[in-house]
């Protein structure tokens, strides 16, 4: 994150922390809007809610972190459950 300039807000939004822990990162994508759409009878599937700011976090994390926020990650455990 650090080399990529990227940030996270502190809990009041005040300020923003270039070296945050992993548990401000976990605390900041735990609280966000994030929303899985699932339409019944097909395999469609949406994920939205993931703000840029934590899409280029996530990136600069890595590929295992990126995985949850991808909507194809969740496809075939939906269309499996009915």
């Amino acid at each position: 994150m650090e080399e990529q300039r990227l940030t996270v807000p502190t809990p009041d939004h005040k300020n923003v922390l270039s070296r945050p822990s992993l548990m401000r990162v976990y605390q900041y994508l735990a609280n966000s809007n994030i929303s899985l759409t699932y339409s019944p009878g097909t395999e469609f599937v949406r994920l939205t809610g993931v703000p840029l700011d934590m899409q280029q976090i996530l990136l600069s994390m890595g590929e295992e972190w990126c995985r949850y926020y991808v909507s194809d990650t969740y496809r075939p455990y939906i269309a499996s459950a009915f």
